[in-house]
């Protein structure tokens, strides 16, 4: 046994140096000793048992050397040529170097760092030793590990707590939060041999090629794909499902709602594990050390049509697209304890989990809109250079969100913006020169990622996503952008809570259809609430419902689409969860109930039609042109949305009973300009430096074109707000909103209430408010 006799002889000489008090172990005589000192890494683990593994089997024997790290994670070791183990109970804390707080470990956690190597132990250093225990050189280990991972191997062994570079430390602390899932998983299972059972879990040879993607969403515990709500007549001549109508419709018409069931139109939402491959079978998962069959979600397909308009320039000339890839799912059992999918173990939940931290992104894509999305130089949205991390932050966003080690990660919706080829000249966003659009987008080899096929979806979203994409489960709404009229076929065949329509059979494979066809595709999938102990998370699709009066841009919009919304949300209200007072709700949806957007010279509602859903018809209780008579859940005490491309916090007063607004449309996509000025003054409605003090006439939303739709103006106005930070408040043709980001929801211990702060890209804090019941003040 290498190294056990010079071990046992350095205990006394270890405490005549006064590090022994801290140390166990055979004694021995005295002898001359070295020393070396490390740290347990990923934030910094306390009180972690560390010891000197001298028969390299992963577990701190009685026999073998070993030390408590301290308050800061580290720890002293004698020097001795052999690895090192650090055993991670429940008796130790995780101490976040951001923020001073120290939270226990809940699951049993075991680091190994190679002899030699030993200055850091952490769930990286862990991944390399698994590789060298299958016969790799500790040269090729790294560099294995660090090319399944995307990071830096250069920096794999060290302190990444300590690295300055803000998109490298976001991207090992991102990686080494989901090893120790997968290393807390692998203790739970693996029995005596924990060494054989990092080697089945953990190397390179237990994963498979071809499994691309692999993470958990919530999802439907239901048979129906679409919703059994739905509008199919009217007491007017009122189009539906067709192009929507055009003018005023008189407040009183009346609208036919047919239930194509007798249940609720709500489901019971669960935890699904998916997977994407290219493979012909689905992968396996363990479940609490039993693997168990995924099962087929959607089938892989190609030449699917697919909306032609940003390609071709028409609507009913489709272009082809291609899913060649097999999307599994498997409902994951609330009594689960550990999942494993392709050696990523995926970090559950369950009715009694108490969530402490949510993540929350929204408006995530990288624009490419043609073709006259620019025609020689005038006119439409700009051009992103995809290939600029800082221009398109999506990348840098996913790796900072993940490093926070969410146990929640919200997504409001509008994922896939690779629409179509521009033509003419422009100067795509953040780009010097200027150059035809085909040109540019050919130079930097983004051809191929555009339209609406699983090119685009990878590039626009699962590549990019990282390891925020199995940090922890989503919870994902849909965004226009992922609508029927677009790119609604990737979004049921990956992300769309509900079963596949194709599993049904009354349903098809969801594809394009220039006359709208609602029995193929829905632009209106019903509600999945999930309770998770004391928080009720509902996903609520309203991408549908339009912004403003007129003439709306997707098929299948019409101006009674409201009705279908105040239905849902009239059976969310009945839930028991949403009548619960020791229970609070979160929904989530893609378009705002309250928020405000400009460049019209004057502060715009773009809510229009959500708010009719909640208001009242003033025609004895009956579903009109003017109101739905909608209910939000009693408890609701947060509104998530995005869409708008800024962040937004709207607080209503206590007597109100309206839940905060969070708008959160800035993780991605191109930034709002000429937002929210005065174009009399040129003075903005909400400058950066806004704060919560409340003063007559400066709320955006006096001189907005329409108000909302309550009982008053005075019962809705707000009694807090705040926006993203703005620039040239001076030019209103050139202000713009500056900052992408993310925010960052944590619990304040032992209550409902909630801190909540806006990062950017770097992991800078912009914002930070704090939200106690219903109402929040932001500190700008």
């Amino acid at each position: 046994m290498q190294g056990s006799w010079q071990v046992k002889s350095l205990v006394a000489a270890l405490a005549t140096i006064g590090i022994g008090s801290g140390l166990t172990g055979c004694g021995g005589g005295g002898s001359d000793v070295g020393t070396s000192t490390g740290v347990v890494v990923g934030s910094y683990f306390q009180n972690a048992k560390v010891c000197l593994d001298e028969n390299n089997n992963a577990v701190c024997d009685a026999n073998e050397f070993s030390t408590r790290s301290d308050a800061q994670g580290r720890f002293t070791l004698p020097v001795a040529k052999v690895p090192v183990v650090a055993e991670i109970g429940t008796d130790a804390s995780r101490l976040d170097p951001d923020t001073g707080t120290a939270s226990a470990v809940t699951d049993k956690l075991v680091f190994r760092a190679p002899a030699g190597n030993t200055a850091v132990l952490s769930a990286l250093t862990t991944l390399v030793v698994a590789e060298m225990d299958g016969g790799a050189s500790l040269a090729d280990a790294r560099s294995t590990v660090a090319g399944r991972l995307g990071v830096d191997g250069a920096k794999l062994m060290g302190d990444y707590n300590t690295e300055t570079d803000s998109l490298t430390r976001s991207q090992l602390l991102a990686q080494g939060n989901n090893a120790i899932q997968t290393i807390a998983a692998t203790v739970k299972t693996a029995g005596s041999d924990l060494k054989g059972g990092m080697g089945k879990t953990l190397t390179a040879k237990a994963v498979d090629s071809k499994v691309l993607y692999v993470w958990t969403q919530v999802g439907a515990d239901d048979t129906t794909p679409f919703s059994k709500v739905s509008i199919t007549g009217s007491s007017s001549a009122v189009a539906l499902n067709a192009d929507p109508v055009k003018g005023k419709v008189a407040d009183a018409t009346t609208y036919t709602v047919s239930d194509s069931s007798n249940g609720s139109p709500v489901s019971a939402g669960a935890l699904y594990a998916r997977a994407i491959t290219t493979a012909a079978t689905c992968p396996s998962i363990t479940v609490d050390g039993v693997a168990q069959p995924m099962a087929v979600r959607a089938p892989a397909i190609t030449q699917v049509d697919s909306n032609g308009q940003y390609s071709t320039g028409s609507k009913s000339v489709p272009v082809k697209a291609d899913f060649a890839v097999l999307t599994c799912e498997f409902r994951i059992p609330d009594t689960a304890r550990s999942a494993i999918v392709n050696g990523q173990a995926l970090k559950l939940l369950n009715s009694s989990t108490a969530l402490n931290r949510i993540v929350v992104i929204g408006d995530t894509g990288c624009r490419i809109k043609g073709p006259t999305a620019y025609t020689n130089g005038a006119g439409g949205d700009p051009l992103q250079d995809c290939t600029d991390d800082r221009a398109w932050p999506y990348k840098r966003i996913a790796a900072a969100a993940a490093s926070f080690n969410p146990d929640l990660v919200i997504h409001n919706g509008d994922i896939h913006y690779r629409e179509g080829t521009p033509v003419g000249v422009e100067t795509p966003a953040g780009v010097a020169g200027t150059g035809k659009n085909e040109d540019f987008l050919q130079q930097k080899g983004l051809m191929p990622t555009v339209t609406y096929g699983w090119a685009a979806w990878e590039a626009d979203f699962f590549k990019p996503t990282g390891a925020l994409l199995s940090a922890a489960p989503w919870a994902i709404t849909r965004g226009n952008h992922e609508s029927c009229f677009r790119a609604a076929t990737g979004w049921f065949h990956f992300l769309d809570p509900r079963p596949f329509p194709a599993a049904t059979s009354a349903a098809k494979e969801p594809k394009y259809s220039p006359t709208y066809d609602p029995s193929t595709c829905s632009d209106y999938i019903d509600p999945v609430a999930i309770t998770l102990k004391d928080l009720q998370i509902v996903l609520l699709d309203n991408s549908g419902l339009q912004d403003d009066p007129g003439v709306g841009k997707n098929q299948g919009w019409t101006h009674g689409d409201h009705i279908r919304t105040a239905r849902q949300l009239n059976a969310l209200a009945n839930l028991s969860a949403s009548k619960d007072p020791t229970k609070v709700t979160w929904i989530v949806t893609h378009k705002p109930l309250f928020a405000y957007t400009g460049g019209t010279g004057a502060a715009t509602p773009r809510t229009w039609q959500y708010q009719k859903a909640i208001a009242a018809s003033g025609v004895n209780g009956v579903e009109t042109y003017a109101g739905g008579n909608g209910s939000l859940p009693a408890n609701t005490q947060m509104l998530h949305a995005g869409h708008i491309h800024g962040w937004q916090m709207i607080s209503h007063p206590a007597a109100s009973n309206l839940p905060t607004s969070f708008l959160i449309g800035v993780s991605g996509d191109t930034l709002e300009a000429g937002f929210m000025f005065d174009s009399a003054t040129g003075a903005p409605f909400a400058p950066a430096n806004f704060g919560t003090a409340i003063t007559s006439g400066v709320w955006p939303w006096l001189g907005a074109k329409a108000a909302l739709w309550f009982g008053s103006l005075a019962q809705s106005l707000p009694d807090a707000f705040s926006t993203s930070p703005i620039v040239n408040a001076n030019d209103p043709a050139k202000a713009r909103i500056t900052d992408f980001g993310f925010v960052v929801f944590d619990r304040i211990p032992g209550t409902t209430n909630w801190t909540s702060t806006f990062y950017d890209m770097d992991r800078k804090k912009i914002r930070a408010c704090t939200t106690v019941g219903k109402r929040t003040r932001c500190d700008g």
